[in-house]
């Protein structure tokens, strides 16, 4: 019956006709495959931006999707990609599309040519880390992509509508270019998104509310863009969202308090939220980094730690400020010579977090986690396994260990003497190497700033120290107004992040160290100059007191009032002795004391003895004033003489007769 697959009688002989039929079938599809080519309109559009982008390595002696050539990468390039890639399965896998396009960190400048919307079956775009300048072109509108990235180009303008209507968008990476204005409310059209990430912006405006309809989003990237207004409490309907970073930003009002509840990364920090008493009092809350990011004025709770206010003033008295700060990032305590001891930075943790020192000298904030590494457990310090080289074994201590961030990472020294400090920042690359391997071709690019002030653009440490694994100590000064220095390293997307691990870049600082250009004062001097100081208030308080009670005694503190009353009191009591005792004698010098045969007087010996001499009544002149007792004095008894004002022995003094 004749045919090579017919079926047979026996069982033996169908299984083996069986197989033979197979093996033919397979055979047929991968000759078929092999032979399938990238169609000649996508081979023409790959010449054609070829052209305008100087992409002259791409070789078209070779089929694009012929795995042949420069066009074929390996996967662990991916961070340096320069690659194309095709699927061969449409008609009967007879034709090949190209599905994926990733030109990452190629150097690559100008315009982004509008001739990748003739790529119908593109999937994945990825142009990050370039120099394109201008916009996205209005014909990219055909295209269905799923992911595209641009981050870390010159791209200007507001936010390109034109992406509004790929709707298939699952990922969508446009941070650290140039965009400004509002961002566009199309935007909620993009229901398909899970990683959203549009960080290092200048947009303006309020932080969109069309943001809850993102219901996929995973990812939520928006620093550092300028947006203002408060969190939308519809975000809260985002159930599937794990990373929220909105640090350094505009946002206003309150904290939604189930923020701080999830157990996600969110990171909050740098804005100007409005305290509440609900509001947590301290910064260390987990996965939840919120320092600075309240408004001092807000703040009522004498329990709320300064951490939470901007520029994170110090709480500390003056006897409690210190001079100096040395630390060893990311590394154990140690001591370097001799006499200077870096603290331990051992804390394993960095995404979006707030770590503070047990010494409470210093503390930092980090934030972001590694995008593209695929793991949940990123390392936030680095070990070097390399010699050190050009310092001594001590010094090379401080090079072997260093602390990274995946996009920002702020020290802070705290509670410092205000005045001028001499602030060392201490670099070795030791992650990337100077061989030939693919670890070689690694570039790590970030900024730093001190006191807010931009002092290291675009700062390449293996550029700047000459190679890798070579000590680099940049040196500058800081002024310290107000208790507080703050170093803050920031990558903006520049540089590489896949070589020669996925995830390994962003900022790298190996130890800080921060000396006063001033004298500060010795061990324990701050100590005595209070002793001092208080014991010179307490004397100079008893001496004061030790004078006034010696002029109050005199009469020279009362008021003419009161020295006259005081006076009267003790002329009546003379008088009324002498009255009782006519036949008495006194006679007393102003250093005698009071001699008499009486004691029931009542009358003060000191006051007595201010008195020249007292006769008998009996001796007074007649022709003095009579009364039923005796002649008086000039003055009546019980009234001050009239030129008698302060002093009490002065006014005892006029007094010349009393009986």
């Amino acid at each position: 019956m004749g045919g090579a697959c017919n079926l047979a009688s026996s069982p033996q002989l169908l299984l083996q006709v069986s197989i033979i039929c197979s093996i033919t079938l397979i055979s047929f599809g991968l000759a078929a495959s092999a032979s399938a080519k990238l169609h000649f309109q996508e081979v023409s559009v790959l010449r054609e931006i070829g052209k305008k982008l100087g992409k002259k390595d791409w070789d078209f002696s070779k089929d694009p999707c012929s795995g042949e050539g420069n066009w074929s990468i390996l996967d662990e390039r991916k961070g340096f990609e320069n690659s194309v890639t095709c699927d061969c399965s449409f008609n009967n896998n007879s034709s090949c599309h190209l599905v994926s396009i990733a030109l990452k960190s190629q150097n690559l400048s100008g315009i982004i040519p509008p001739e990748f919307s003739k790529f119908r079956y593109l999937k994945q775009l990825d142009l990050s880390r370039n120099l394109f300048t201008g916009v996205i072109p209005p014909q990219w509108g055909a295209l269905r992509l799923e992911e595209f990235s641009v981050m870390g180009n010159r791209l200007s303008g507001p936010f390109p509508k034109v992406l509004t209507n790929m709707t298939t968008l699952r990922n969508l990476v446009f941070s650290s270019n140039a965009l400004t204005g509002n961002l566009p409310a199309e935007l909620g059209k993009l229901v398909n998104l899970t990683d959203m990430r549009i960080n290092d912006n200048n947009f303006s405006g309020k932080l969109p509310t069309f943001i809850s309809k993102w219901t996929k989003v995973q990812k939520l990237h928006i620093q550092g863009t300028s947006l203002k207004g408060p969190i939308p409490s519809s975000i809260a309907s985002l159930t599937k969202l794990s990373d929220l970073y909105l640090t350094g930003n505009k946002l206003s009002g309150s904290v939604p308090p189930w923020l701080l509840e999830r157990n996600k990364n969110v990171d909050l920090s740098y804005n100007n939220f409005t305290w509440q008493s609900s509001n947590p009092d301290e910064c260390s809350r987990g996965s939840v980094n919120i320092v600075e990011s309240f408004s001092p004025s807000t703040i009522k709770s004498s329990k709320a730690h300064s951490c939470l206010k901007q520029n994170f003033p110090c709480s500390a008295s003056r006897n409690q400020q210190h001079y100096s700060l040395h630390i060893n990032c990311g590394g154990n305590e140690i001591t370097v010579d001799g006499n200077t001891t870096y603290q331990d930075d051992k804390e394993p943790r960095g995404a979006s977090m707030f770590y503070s020192h047990p010494s409470q000298e210093w503390a930092f904030s980090s934030t972001g986690n590694f995008m593209d590494d695929d793991s949940e457990a990123d390392a936030y310090t680095k070990t070097n396994k390399s010699a050190i080289s050009n310092v001594s074994a001590t010094i090379a201590q401080l090079y072997t260990t260093a602390r990274v961030s995946p996009l920002s990472l702020t020290y802070y020294g705290l509670c410092l003497m205000n005045g001028n400090y001499t602030v060392k920042l201490h670099f070795a690359e030791i992650i990337f190497t100077n061989d030939s391997s693919l670890t070689s071709l690694g570039k790590r690019i970030f900024d730093v700033y001190i006191q807010g002030n931009l002092v290291l653009k675009d700062f390449n440490i293996e550029d700047e120290a000459g190679g890798v694994a070579i000590p680099l100590v940049k040196t500058f000064i800081a002024a310290v107004t107000h208790h507080t220095l703050k170093i803050r390293l920031y990558w903006a997307g520049r540089g590489t992040t896949g070589i020669p691990l996925r995830g390994i870049y962003g900022p790298l600082i190996s130890a800080i160290s921060v000396d006063p250009n001033f004298k500060p004062p010795s061990n324990g001097s701050k100590r005595n100059v209070v002793i001092i100081v208080t014991g010179a208030v307490a004397g100079a308080i008893f001496l004061a007191f030790l004078v006034l009670g010696v002029m109050w005694r005199n009469g020279c503190l009362c008021g003419k009032a009161a020295a006259d009353k005081a006076i009267n009191t003790k002329y009546k009591a003379i008088r009324n002795h002498f009255w009782q005792n006519p036949s008495q004698t006194y006679s007393m010098s102003i250093n005698e004391s009071y001699r008499t045969d009486s004691t029931s007087s009542g009358v003060e010996p000191e006051d007595a003895g201010r008195l020249l001499r007292f006769p008998r009544a009996s001796e007074h002149n007649e022709s003095k004033p009579k009364t039923d007792q005796g002649s008086l004095p000039a003055n009546p008894i019980g009234e001050v003489p009239k030129d008698g004002a302060c002093k009490v022995d002065r006014a005892l003094s006029l007094l010349w007769v009393i009986g």
